[in-house]
């Protein structure tokens, strides 16, 4: 008669039925055939290394004519789910859209805050300053509005275009403003300028006095 010998701390043990071996029955099972079977739905996130290096071609096929973003609920998706509260979003600080990288418009939202009564022009904003040799300049969406009530409110664009020594550094810009109900009016008491600055092009601003200013500013950069 043969004999066996069972480590207790192993996953073998035995009973009445024989010979048997423990499954945890979350991550690991006996299926109907019984058989040991990693059970469905039973990987995680835990059980997965970290440099296990999953292959894209063994994920499951997505629609080739979208993009992955965030669906809204911190999910990856190429569908927009249900609308309008979970359409596709792509929250970044910058983006390079474009071909290749050596060819690209670089994008770059940022929210902004304009000192009130600023009499001397200083700069917007290190995203609104750009380095002349690299970039030929931006265009920019921006909106404007300020602390009184009722609050004024201006949107416009901003244009800088420069050629490669910044000798010709020209700035444009356009609006809509409420001041004082009137449209155009005053683009919510802000003074735009471009000047340079060492190896860069940095957009300044004046404001009169009112109250602080809050700017949101949708920027375009182009690349040399």
């Amino acid at each position: 008669m043969l004999g066996v010998k069972l480590d207790p701390a192993r996953a073998i043990t035995t009973g009445t039925a024989g010979i048997g071996v423990n499954v945890d029955g979350v991550t690991i099972d006996i299926n109907g055939s019984n058989e040991i079977e990693v059970k469905i739905g039973g990987i995680s996130d835990a059980q997965i290394s970290a440099t296990a290096a999953i292959e894209l071609s063994k994920l499951a096929a997505l629609d080739p004519n979208r993009v992955l973003f965030s669906n809204n609920t911190g999910v990856i998706s190429d569908d927009e789910s249900t609308a309008p509260n979970n359409r596709p979003n792509m929250v970044v600080d910058t983006v390079l859209f474009g071909p290749t990288t050596s060819s690209f418009v670089e994008k770059q939202y940022v929210d902004i805050t304009l000192t009130n009564n600023q009499g001397s022009a200083i700069a917007v904003d290190p995203s609104t300053t750009f380095a002349f040799a690299t970039y030929a300049g931006f265009e920019a969406k921006y909106y404007i509005t300020d602390a009184g009530t009722p609050t004024i409110i201006s949107i416009g664009k901003i244009i800088i275009a420069c050629n490669s020594d910044a000798s010709i550094a020209p700035l444009t810009y356009s609006y809509t403003d409420t001041a004082n109900g009137v449209a155009a009016a005053a683009n919510s008491g802000v003074v735009f300028t471009a000047v340079v600055n060492g190896s860069n092009i940095e957009l300044r601003y004046t404001t009169t006095n009112t109250s602080t200013r809050t700017m949101r500013i949708d920027i375009d950069r182009f690349l040399r």
